[in-house]
């Protein structure tokens, strides 16, 4: 299995949500998307429904989604390691254990 590469997942997530978080605001302008645009102002400072707040909003979300993509590959590079896991059920023992008693 390969790694995650932290920085390109971060940078991933960040341009997407910047986007998404950028193009709500400029539709609540229009009246769409306004208790959505309401909730992230109340994470985003400078957030709304707006062009300069769709800007500041997007800044915002990109640094929020560059940082959660970091962790999101850090913690699966972690997990898809195994090394936290019992023996035997780590990447290498594919959750079989390493001697079948046979019976026989």
């Amino acid at each position: 299995m390969k790694n995650s590469h932290p920085l390109a997942l971060g940078i991933a997530i960040g341009v997407l949500w910047a986007i998404y978080v950028f193009v709500v605001g400029i539709t609540a302008i229009y009246g769409w998307g306004d208790v959505l645009v309401g909730v992230l102002a109340s994470l985003y400072i400078g957030y709304g429904p707006s062009l300069a707040g769709a800007i500041i909003g997007a800044i915002w979300a990109f640094v929020d989604g560059f940082i959660a993509g970091i962790v999101i590959a850090w913690v699966y590079n972690f997990v898809a390691s195994g090394r936290f896991a019992p023996e035997g059920h780590g990447p290498e023992g594919h959750g079989t254990a390493t001697s079948h008693p046979s019976g026989a």
